[in-house]
């Protein structure tokens, strides 16, 4: 009776052995995983394709930085105003034409107009790596929402500082970039080519890697000026010239003096870029891509 009463319950191991099997395991898969790796490229590069390159979304506004969050209206249908002090840039998940968004009431943010002028990018990093570029049309104070929300077609995007009624204590307005033509102010010579371009569409199309170009040329010198396809070509990243494949209507055409060519040209679609440099004769032109 004496041992029965002394003896102790046995204590068991068996959690401590799992413990150390499924260690045991993990060391063991993570060395073959890197075997595998080393062993072959193919496995490297799907592990690092399976890995989303950018996770945060971001707005870059002139030289300021915002990650993106998402918000939604209140059940009445006004814009809310963001009641977090977080520096962040709320995207109201509603607007997809005109993306609108919500900028956190901040003195910081109240001095943007400081720091922008008109032209400055305005950049939207989404979660899958692809963006939208904008540049700042217009800076706004004290802007009625009705007027804002007016007109979401266009395509561009519109960052709202609300003030919790019907106006915006701030309203930045950003459009898709204009086709900038490089000017100059360098005093004109005689055999200088005087040229003014003036663009219509620019369609680029990714399945058959070209761009498409409408423009049309103005002689302002006091020469006749005769356009070749060799006057033709577009830039790539690496500052190659690249010839066109298509013009319409077929060069060489002269242009005389005070006279005008409408051009039609499909170029090779340089890769991984927004925006190119179209160069005729000497002038160079940034033009952004669809």
């Amino acid at each position: 009776m004496a041992n029965s009463l002394n003896q102790q319950p046995k204590k068991t191991r068996t959690p401590k052995i799992l413990a150390w099997l499924v260690v045991v395991i993990g060391i063991i898969f993570i060395g073959l995983l890197v075997l595998m790796v080393k062993a072959s490229p193919q496995v490297g590069a799907w592990l690092a394709t399976t890995t989303p390159p950018c996770v945060q979304p971001m707005l870059l506004i002139g030289s300021d930085e915002y990650p993106i969050r998402t918000i939604t209206r209140n059940a009445d249908g006004t814009v809310p105003v963001p009641t977090t002090s977080e520096h962040a840039a709320f995207w109201l998940a509603d607007t997809q034409g005109q993306y609108m968004f919500l900028l956190e009431p901040s003195q910081a943010n109240l001095d943007l107009p400081n720091r922008l002028k008109s032209g400055d990018r305005i950049t939207i990093t989404w979660a899958d790596c692809s963006k939208d570029e904008y540049v700042v049309q217009a800076i706004h104070a004290d802007q009625p929402l009705d007027v804002v929300f007016s007109d979401t077609s266009s395509g561009g995007v519109a960052i709202l500082e609300p003030s919790g009624s019907a106006q915006a204590r701030l309203v930045i307005i950003g459009v898709r970039p204009e086709l900038l033509v490089t000017n100059t102010t360098a005093p004109v010579e005689e055999n200088v080519v005087q040229i003014d371009l003036t663009f219509g569409a620019v369609t680029s199309d990714s399945t058959t890697k070209t761009v498409n170009i409408e423009l049309t040329i103005t002689n302002r010198g006091a020469k006749t000026l005769t356009l070749k396809n060799s006057d033709l070509s577009i830039l790539d990243l690496n500052g190659a010239e690249l010839p066109p494949f298509y013009v319409s209507p077929s060069l060489p055409q002269e242009i005389q003096p005070a006279a005008s060519l409408a051009l039609s040209v499909v170029f090779p679609l340089p890769p991984g870029v927004s925006s190119a440099v179209l160069k005729i004769f000497d002038v160079t032109a940034e033009i952004y891509l669809q």
